[in-house]
């Protein structure tokens, strides 16, 4: 999981939330469409929605996957396709950031694998709405050393000037 449930499983405040995303690993797109292939699968860029067409890989620059059952549907989730190079998950906004695959996410007690807190806080950054601002600050002191030292060197080179630098330390 990922975006605002997996930043309330990270210890975020509780809000209401308009959908459910979920990271998958671009390198795992053949086994989501087969998993799916009843599904209707949409490629979501730039505001546009287009259905996604048979063949081996996304178009250039998409990276995100609108999914329901049928035309008539309501959407059920949000992939997040996730770029990866080896064994390691790669920012798909600045390659330069990059994490081990097995530092990127924990698992609940449920079963259920979430984004790490800063990791998701990183996504969120870009956007920086008052729901991603809510879930930055339930969550930074929440944030041992090492996550806030990687999130504040992710924001330097990802957002310079971001504003949550100044809450991070140095």
């Amino acid at each position: 999981m990922a975006g605002g449930w997996a930043a309330e499983a990270g210890g975020a405040a509780r809000r209401a939330h308009e959908d459910v995303d979920v990271s998958v690993l671009e390198r795992d797109l053949q086994a989501v469409r087969d998993w799916l292939a009843d599904h209707h699968l949409w490629e979501a860029h730039q505001g546009a929605l287009r259905p996604l067409r048979p063949g081996p890989a996304l178009a250039p620059g998409r990276q995100q996957l609108w999914v329901r059952r049928n035309a008539a549907s309501p959407w059920l989730v949000d992939l997040l396709l996730t770029p990866t190079n080896g064994e390691a998950w790669v920012f798909k906004r600045n390659d330069a950031i990059r994490l081990p695959l097995e530092s990127v996410g924990w698992e609940a007690p449920d079963g259920v694998s979430y984004l790490k807190p800063e990791v998701v806080l990183l996504f969120k950054a870009k956007l920086c709405r008052p729901k991603d601002v809510a879930d930055f600050r339930s969550l930074v002191a929440r944030l041992d050393d090492g996550a806030r030292g990687w999130l504040r060197e992710a924001l330097a080179i990802a957002h310079p000037r971001h504003a949550w630098l100044a809450s991070l330390g140095s």
